[in-house]
């Protein structure tokens, strides 16, 4: 025991009193002594008094030391070894009988001895503190009888260890099994490696025996029944299918899109309940039934849903949610930077996405969970390997990356995955169109000239303060340069504002459903990266109806957005929390998901569009809105194999110049198309309002090549549209598009323009429905089978009185504060937009097919004439060719878009009466001109189809 004990310094001996035991004696036994020779001479037995003889008797306290010191040196301590289990006979009761100062400080120096025998932490301090309570409690005892109580009290400590070893490894694995679905049922399988359809799939099938779990919506194995880490976890989707190979086989087949799994069981009464089992559970999983616009999910009847309007606004929500983070961080990007700053008000400490995640992993223990879109680096600039690096770089055991597509995957080069998530505690989502990011934070006031430099360097530092056309952001330019460092002279050259919106929502079964996409993708990515990094955990979703509480109260739509509020110390610039019902939906396929191919958010905008009776009101990035198919049973490769001509309508809705190549295949336009023609028959009132960025197509041809086919399409609808209703004047009536643009006044330079570059994917149905994510209108985003993105369905539960089209109108609540939110910022009549709007007040909005949209409608017309009156080359529709571009011609590469007017027009004050930010679109702008990409330029190497 002594040697075990591993102790040092000098015994000091008490200064209490005992009656029990002589202390002047005991003080000058163990004075000079080291804490082993102390420990070892309190075990050892004391002589007797008899066996000292009367002689020793009558000696000295000194000599009495000494005669008790050779006796205990002549004796031994028996080495304290595990004897067999059985219960203590001593005391170890909570109330020990009073012990002497010496016995005291001894228990105390046994209850902090090491214990190299017993490596478990834990243990071994279980054992400590039995053996000094077995001192404490029996003060008298001493040689063999002590040593044997000690002996005991470790033997007591280890069964009792481990029996509570035991009780909380069955309660962990139940635990587990209890939240992630339950077990219903269970039991050990051989199962044939491989199997996976993927580019990556390089295994030669070995059986191997597992743990197998079934589960409420999946199947999942382990490596034993104590495991509580599954291998890998098949979901259940329209796709799960049970195959027996032969009937009286103890075999059978699990399949998916993505992975076909051989089983064995021991019998064939085995295998025949293994597959009535799962089958069951199939039928009775909602996600193997069919479901609208043919979404992954169904529609959730509750949801509190609050949309966040600019970067400024959901990035302080982000912070919010990841602060309340107590278990686990769900994040996915089209591109995700670490040092992009989540805080920029005035006093308050700077607070970047790295900053969160790394007191999150840290501090509080949760796991991170961050999917990356792997570029193709020469086109893009996201720099994603730099990402991953500052992930591991923190060094937490918590944080987990992967990043897809794998470079083999040749199916995936074209496409990206584009959908922006985060997901907290499975209690709370954001989905949108925004991007954690640089040039992705900016405010209402969208300015593109900052007066004050310290407030520029404040809110848009270095690469922040964004603008395409006077020099992008490089994927090189990473690190603290990047936010130290501006990408171009910022006395020259305008701020290119952003414009997006994202949505924030709680509830059950919605936030559910997006962890379950996060999860099926993840397990997709994990299958391609097993064979380079064995280290990634797999994820499984939890059982229906089960809620994380570790987040706290505050963790739901309504508490982020107070929580926000507080830390601000003013209120966001929007936060309607409301009551909708909600629909998940996606665009997914094999390359991105392992899965057949999934249009829902296609689907679903074509429904609105069809069932719309007075309003679409849409904002995007893109509107490539071809003429192609309308069905669910349309496919690309079919189309592409079979011609362009299969998917045509009749003749009256042929495809025009966009698609007679079939370079656009979705069919928005002629859903557009019908719906219109529709309205003009009947007569009744109805509007599309299209508002998107004009992009910066000068010196991109990207950006070029898609404003080519968004042109084209624009004016093919309209061209339909006159050839079909040869009466109708002003087709503006029933279509109309939008930009925004800012101006501001640089000293260097004088008055300058710059568009808002618009980058939200919002559509606003008759003030009673919203679709929003981060799909675009065009096929990239909408077939399945190229960019993966996710959006959501919103119908109101909660209802407002409001009018449309001069009467009384029933909307939804979060449908029509949300328009309105919007139409005020960009006719100036929020505070940050401009307060009042120059005599128009806020509720003018309300109409947005009678007095609202006839004041939209001349703002935006009245700001075009002013920006057309002071910069030559504002954009208009008399510009038909590059050439006729002011400053522009078809030969140069190079241009200064925002080219300042001398004064403004008269010093200025022809541009302030600019009323926000609404500009009418000019629609025959290089309408003689071909922006596709020239021989020469990287972008002709690529299919045209990669653009659009």
């Amino acid at each position: 025991y002594n040697k075990m004990s591993g102790l040092g310094g000098r015994y000091r001996a008490p200064s209490v009193e005992d009656d029990d035991l002589d202390i002047d004696v005991e003080n000058e036994l163990f004075a000079g002594m080291d804490s082993r020779e102390a420990l070892h001479t309190y075990l050892s037995p004391r002589p007797s008094e008899e066996s000292l003889g009367r002689e020793q008797r009558a000696q000295s306290s000194p000599a009495r030391v000494a005669a008790t010191r050779v006796q205990v040196q002549q004796s031994a301590v028996p080495p304290l070894t595990p004897s067999p289990p059985r219960l203590s006979d001593v005391s170890t009761s909570s109330s020990p009988r009073q012990s002497s100062g010496t016995t005291t400080l001894l228990a105390d120096m046994i209850a902090n001895a090491p214990r190299p025998n017993l490596p478990d932490a834990d243990l071994a301090k279980q054992a400590a503190l039995k053996a000094s309570s077995v001192i404490r409690n029996n003060p008298k005892l001493r040689g063999d009888a002590l040593m044997e109580a000690l002996r005991r009290a470790e033997t007591d400590a280890v069964i009792e260890f481990n029996a509570l070893k035991e009780e909380r490894r069955v309660h962990k694995a139940t635990a587990h099994h209890s939240v992630t679905g339950g077990l219903l049922h269970s039991g050990m399988l051989e199962k044939k490696s491989g199997g996976r359809r993927n580019s990556m799939e390089m295994t030669v099938g070995t059986w191997r025996t597992r743990w197998f779990v079934l589960k409420s919506s999946c199947l999942a194995y382990y490596l034993n029944d104590e495991d509580d880490q599954p291998r890998d976890v098949l979901l259940f989707d329209q796709s799960f299918r049970v195959i027996r190979e032969k009937q009286g086989s103890h075999s059978f087949e699990v399949q998916t899109t993505s992975r076909s799994l051989h089983l064995r069981a021991s019998t064939v009464e085995e295998c025949d309940v293994w597959c009535a089992k799962i089958n069951a559970m199939m039928r009775t999983s909602v996600f193997c039934e069919d479901h609208v616009h043919s979404s992954f999910a169904p529609m959730r009847d509750v949801a509190m849903c609050s949309a966040l309007v600019n970067g400024d606004n959901y990035y302080r929500a982000v912070l919010t949610a990841l602060n309340m983070a107590a278990s686990e961080i769900f994040i996915a990007g089209w591109w995700i930077n670490l040092d992009v700053k989540l805080t920029r008000g005035e006093g308050e400490s700077e607070v970047t996405l790295r900053d969160a995640l790394t007191a999150a992993a840290c501090e509080r223990d949760v796991k991170v969970y961050v999917m990356l879109y792997k570029e193709q680096a020469v086109a893009m600039p996201n720099n994603s390997f730099h990402t991953e690096e500052q992930l591991r770089a923190i060094g937490s055991e918590n944080i987990f990356v992967l990043r897809h597509p794998h470079i083999l995957d040749v199916s995936a080069t074209l496409w990206s995955h584009h959908e922006k998530l985060v997901v907290v505690d499975r209690r709370v989502a954001f989905v949108g169109g925004i991007d954690i990011a640089p040039g992705r934070w900016d405010d209402s006031s969208h300015k593109c000239v900052y007066d004050d430099e310290r407030e520029r360097e404040r809110k848009l530092p270095g690469v922040d303060y964004w603008n395409p056309r006077a020099g992008d952001f490089k994927p090189n330019l990473c690190g603290a340069k990047a936010w130290t460092t501006d990408s171009f002279d910022v006395t020259k050259h305008p701020k290119m504002g952003w414009h997006d919106l994202s949505v924030v929502m709680s509830g059950v079964e919605v936030v559910s459903d997006v962890s379950r996409h996060f999860i099926q993708r993840w397990l997709h990515h994990r299958a391609d990266m097993m064979k380079t990094d064995k280290t990634i955990p797999p994820l499984i979703p939890y059982t229906e109806g089960v809620v994380n509480a570790s987040g706290g109260p505050h963790l739901s739509c309504q508490g982020i957005i107070r929580k926000a509020e507080e830390g601000s110390g003013k209120g966001l610039a929007f936060s309607n929390c409301s009551k909708c019902v909600a629909q998940v939906l996606r665009s997914s396929g094999r390359w991105s998901l392992g899965v057949k191919c999934e249009r829902s958010v296609y689907n679903c905008m074509l429904r609105l569009i069809e069932n719309s009776e007075k309003l679409i009101y849409i904002e995007n990035q893109y509107f490539v809105a071809g003429f192609g198919t309308t069905g669910d049973d349309f496919d690309e490769e079919n189309v592409r194999n079979a011609g362009e001509g299969d998917v045509r309508g009749d003749d009256r809705m042929s495809p025009g110049k966009s698609s007679d190549d079939g370079l656009v295949l979705n069919g928005i336009g002629l859903a557009l198309f019908a719906r219109i023609s529709r309205a003009v028959l009947s007569g009744e009132t109805f509007k599309v309002i299209v508002v998107m960025p004009h992009l910066a197509w000068e010196h991109n041809p990207v950006q070029s090549t898609i404003l080519h086919c968004q042109n084209e399409a624009i004016r093919e609808l309209l061209e339909r549209l006159g050839d079909l209703f040869p009466e109708v004047a002003d087709w503006g009536s029933y279509i109309s598009f939008y930009n925004l643009r800012a101006w501001g006044h640089l000293p260097d330079k004088g008055y300058v323009m710059e568009e808002i570059y618009l980058h939200d994917k919002l559509m606003i149905v008759d003030d009673r429905t919203v679709l929003l994510g981060s799909a675009n209108v065009n096929d990239r985003s909408l077939l399945g089978t190229r960019d993966s993105e996710v959006a959501v369905l919103l119908h109101d539960a909660d209802t407002v009185r409001t009018r449309m089209d001069g009467e009384e109108w029933e909307a939804g609540r979060f449908a029509h504060t949300l328009r309105c939110r919007l139409w005020r910022e960009h006719l100036g009549l929020t505070e940050e937009g401009g307060g009042s709007g120059k005599g128009l007040k806020p509720d003018v909005v309300e109409d947005p097919v009678g007095l609202g949209f006839e004041t939209w409608r001349f703002v935006a017309t009245a700001n075009r004439k002013i920006y057309e009156s002071c910069f030559p080359s504002m954009y208009r529709s008399s510009y038909t060719t590059v050439s006729s571009v002011p400053g522009m011609s078809a030969g140069r590469s190079g241009w200064d878009a925002s080219p300042a007017s001398e004064d403004g027009g008269e010093g200025g004050g022809e541009l302030r009466s600019v009323q926000g930010h609404l500009v009418a679109g000019a629609t025959g702008f290089l309408a003689g001109q071909s922006l596709l990409p020239k021989v020469g330029q990287k972008a002709a190497l690529m299919p045209l189809r990669m653009f659009v």
